[in-house]
């Protein structure tokens, strides 16, 4: 990007407050613009460097229509405090490209695609500055933006991104509400009208930020980092990867690695967990259940993701698996909590790192046969092991003579645990921690009838803080209804109420009973 001064010495070689002209018809131009002739940047069957400002300190606007094409290595709509930039794209075969593409500096900045306008660009920003604003409005059928790199929706100043009418969009990944003050607004609506995205999208970083899709309107991207609180409509958002949410996922034997949340008014989101980030709290409070013998794979996971933030894991059930070939944050700058039990296992190729933001409330709690694989040979000692680890060293078992949740380096080897150096299989190189033994029979089955139902809720209740304790009651959750349904009437906790159970009973974060 180039800085102020640098944008002044271009204006001084090269401003001038131009007419209104025109290179056909139908494409126009007014105010101040840089260099003041577009008809000097027009394309054909060449490629022009040239460095664009439509509005440096006034107003300015140029419209590309009636099969003009136009092309600058950079561009500026509303570069200084107080000016104002447009950019329209209108008509079948109206073409722009440009590299970097700033829309509203320090000044206002819009540009529109319309009536099956085109315009590509590498990497854009809508409202750069703080104190600036920017909009995009991509309307109607055969209207593309195509960007090859990052659209950022509001970095520093408000920003809105509207894609409407069969309007499309497509770009590398998508951030709205970038940093601190900033608000990042996305709307898809209409159908035909789509958003795709072949990496992230994330709603809201440091900002403020909001996306609707509605009426038709298609959101498609790789990962997905949101709360639902910022999700608004009844259209369809697809993340086919993975996703970190503030909400309850769950990947059981009936949904496979695909799971459904609803969201705003009626909308659906799908998530797919294929080699993608996945994991919970991502700004606010968040689960996520693997159970039943699911096996999931993503990229790197993390829970408890910015500030404030706190995420619940539970891996549970023999066979059930959250497989991780980069890093795992448990407690990134929020807090974490993951819980492998009853034969579940994790593994993390990359790092494990727990308790990154320092704030010692971070862990991962072993119990009945979970299991824990990292990459290294580190068999040798728990202290080995634990050298693997990042951050604090907060792996804890249940240690019944304490009544609690106990650090693993308290636990017996060979009695709490067991080390493992594997050397076939797919985890082959890694190192396996495995804590207790995995209970023979159904999980989450208390009363022992073949059906994980209301009535093991009731036997998990009554032995609480004796001989079930918090992850049983995780474990049940997952496993709910696993068998054959169960008798009418017979109700089940919502998933919020889960984690709202878990944040409120007194210890239950801390309070186990069997092994």
């Amino acid at each position: 990007m180039f800085t102020r001064s640098a944008l002044l010495i271009i204006v001084a070689l090269l401003w001038v407050a131009a007419p209104v002209g025109t290179l056909r018809a139908q494409s126009t131009w007014s105010g101040e613009i840089l260099p003041d002739d577009p008809s000097e940047w027009f394309y054909q069957d060449r490629y022009i460097e040239v460095q664009v400002i439509i509005g440096y300190s006034q107003s300015g606007s140029l419209t590309v229509a009636d099969g003009d094409s136009f092309r600058s290595s950079w561009a500026s709509l509303g570069y200084g405090t107080g000016s104002h930039g447009e950019l329209s794209v209108t008509g079948s075969g109206s073409r722009y490209w440009h590299s970097l593409l700033y829309i509203g500096f320090e000044g206002t900045g819009s540009m529109h695609i319309a009536a099956g306008g085109y315009v590509l660009s590498t990497h854009t920003t809508i409202s750069a500055a703080a104190g600036g604003s920017g909009e995009v409005v991509v309307s109607g059928s055969g209207s593309e933006w195509e960007n090859e790199s990052t659209i950022s929706v509001g970095r520093l100043g408000r920003g809105s991104l509207t894609i409407e009418n069969g309007g499309q969009v497509k770009s590398m990944a998508g951030y709205l509400g970038d940093q601190a003050g900033s608000t990042g607004e996305a709307a898809v609506t209409g159908t035909g009208s789509h958003w795709d995205i072949l990496r992230d999208l994330r709603v809201g970083i440091q900002g403020d930020a909001s996306l609707t899709v509605a009426d038709g309107g298609v959101v498609t991207t790789r990962g997905l980092h949101a709360s639902l609180s910022d999700l608004h409509g009844d259209g369809t958002i697809v993340a086919s990867g993975g996703a970190v949410l503030d909400a309850d996922l769950v990947f059981n034997a009936a949904t496979g690695n695909q799971a459904a949340l609803g969201f705003g008014d009626g909308g659906v989101l799908s998530v797919t967990a294929d080699g993608w980030a996945l994991g919970a709290g991502y700004r606010g409070n968040g689960t996520l259940a693997i159970a039943e013998g699911v096996a999931i794979s993503s990229s790197y996971g993390v829970l408890g993701n910015y500030g404030g933030s706190s995420g619940d894991a539970v891996v549970a059930g023999s066979g059930s698996e959250w497989n991780m070939s980069e890093t795992l944050w448990i407690g990134r700058q929020g807090t974490g909590l993951l819980t492998i039990t009853e034969g579940g296992m994790a593994s993390v190729g990359g790092t494990l790192t727990i308790d990154e933001n320092g704030g010692d409330d971070s862990h991962v709690n072993l119990a009945t046969g979970g299991m824990l694989a990292l990459f290294g040979e580190a068999d040798a000692s728990i202290v080995a092991f634990l050298g693997l680890v990042n951050g604090t060293d907060s792996i804890r078992y249940w240690d019944d003579a304490l009544g609690d949740w106990s650090l693993i380096t308290n636990a017996v080897d060979g009695d709490d645990y067991s080390l493992e150096y594997l050397t076939e299989g797919e985890l082959a190189g890694y190192t396996l921690l495995t804590v207790g033994e995995a209970p023979a029979g159904l999980a989450g089955d208390f009363n022992g009838d073949g059906v994980v139902d209301a009535a093991d809720y009731v036997v998990w209740r009554d032995g609480l803080g004796a001989t079930y304790s918090q992850p049983d009651y995780d474990l049940w959750r997952s496993n709910y209804g696993a068998t054959t349904p169960v008798a009418e009437g017979a109700t089940v906790p919502e998933p919020a109420a889960w984690l709202l159970l878990s944040l409120l009973a007194p210890g239950l974060r801390g309070r186990a009973g069997r092994r």
